[in-house]
């Protein structure tokens, strides 16, 4: 299974490093500053954000930018994340602010179909969470892990990494790859995003932690807690 594609590996931090430097001075936000951040971007995937934002009507992209600086939003987003997904949920969960802002979490492995028929096999174990404002995702967080199986336990953990992709110009986040390790027979994984959202001219801290844990039956648990 791979990757949501482009993700941004957690070293490369270019597009929240803009960020914070367009908001070092506290100034409020604007459609057009939030045009001028894109831009300055230089991506595809920043140009496919400017081109949905760039559809919505004028009121709408003013509502756009007051959530992406909105601290309450942020606050949701964590009661949201703090939830987590497992094994009793369908993998997916989704969740509203309200009618313009959304949230998605989501739990993927993948498995060989003959994995029953192995004595070890090996999956792997992606979790995703995004934040969407008016249709458009802003924020995406994710984690993975590689494991070995046998009919049991985990006997290996090969790797693990992790993933931001911000486009909103009012946070600031960075973090490092994902840690790796085998504990009770389960693969493990985790990453800490340092971030920070502008609200009022002033800098909101919103570190999180998020874990990955996968066992052998196909069982799982991500979730995304701030610390």
């Amino acid at each position: 299974m791979a990757l949501l594609a482009p993700v941004a590996s957690a070293s490369d931090m270019s597009t929240t490093r803009l960020a914070q430097a367009s908001k070092s001075q506290g100034e409020a936000l604007t459609p057009a500053g939030y045009l001028r951040y894109l831009q300055g971007l230089n991506s595809a995937e920043a140009g496919e954000v400017r081109g949905k934002f760039e559809a919505l009507s004028a009121d709408e992209q003013t509502k756009f930018v007051n959530y992406l600086q909105d601290n309450e939003v942020y606050k949701a987003f964590t009661d949201v994340a703090s939830g987590g997904v497992n094994a009793s949920t369908p993998g997916h969960v989704d969740a509203r602010y309200n009618a313009d802002v959304s949230f998605s979490l989501d739990v993927k492995r993948s498995r060989p179909a003959a994995s029953t028929r192995l004595a070890h096999w090996d999956e792997k174990a992606t979790y995703t969470f995004k934040q969407k404002v008016l249709g458009v995702t802003v924020t995406t967080l994710q984690v993975w892990v590689r494991y070995q199986n046998t009919r049991g336990e985990v006997t290996k953990v090969y790797n693990s990494g992790s993933g931001v992709k911000n486009f909103n110009a009012a946070v600031v986040i960075d973090g490092t790859d994902a840690r790796p390790w085998k504990a009770g027979g389960k693969a493990h994984a985790e990453t800490v995003w340092k971030g920070s959202i502008i609200y009022k001219g002033f800098a909101v801290r919103i570190d999180k932690k998020q874990s990955l844990v996968a066992s052998w039956d196909g069982k799982w648990k991500g979730s995304l807690k701030n610390i």
